[in-house]
């Protein structure tokens, strides 16, 4: 039966049928499906796709974390960098271009960092509170229902 363990193995790890295994090692069918059933096969298999996806799921949330980490690092350097350019007069605001060009800068760090500004917290607020109403005015709102069934009762239960 030492068999059984890598043909279990295989199985678990996906990709192949009982009717396949049985007949690449040369097993009855029946004796691979009684043993698979009585050790519970599809179970183990299911819980171990589970564990793989699990994984990586975890993995790709680590990569994006880094990812978003990185790019509010350097979202928070060029900001410094305008400050510093501002304070020792590398960056001036002398003319209409530059003025929109920091500007446009600032927008777009504010973006990348998530700051709302208040007219933008003010609608999203004013959402909520939409949404509450509409959702309290739908919950006191009573239907009723009804159902009817026709015909032989006989073939419903089945």
């Amino acid at each position: 039966m030492q068999d059984m363990k890598k043909i279990k193995a295989e199985y678990v790890r996906g990709g192949i049928s009982y009717k396949k295994l049985a007949e690449k090692y040369d097993v009855p069918l029946s004796t691979l499906s009684h043993i698979a059933l009585k050790e519970k096969w599809a179970d183990l298999k299911q819980q171990t796709s589970i564990k793989a996806d699990m994984k990586m799921t975890e993995s790709i949330s680590n990569i994006i974390a880094i990812r978003e980490n990185k790019i509010q690092t350097a979202a928070d350097m060029l900001l410094d960098m305008i400050i510093v350019g501002m304070q020792d007069g590398t960056i001036t605001l002398s003319s209409k271009t530059s003025i929109r060009d920091i500007t446009g800068a600032l927008r777009d760090i504010r973006e990348i960092k998530g700051i709302k500004s208040d007219l933008d917290l003010q609608e999203q607020m004013a959402r909520i509170e939409k949404l509450k109403r509409e959702a309290k005015e739908n919950s006191t709102d009573t239907h009723d229902i009804k159902v009817i069934i026709s015909g032989d009762l006989e073939e419903y239960v089945k």
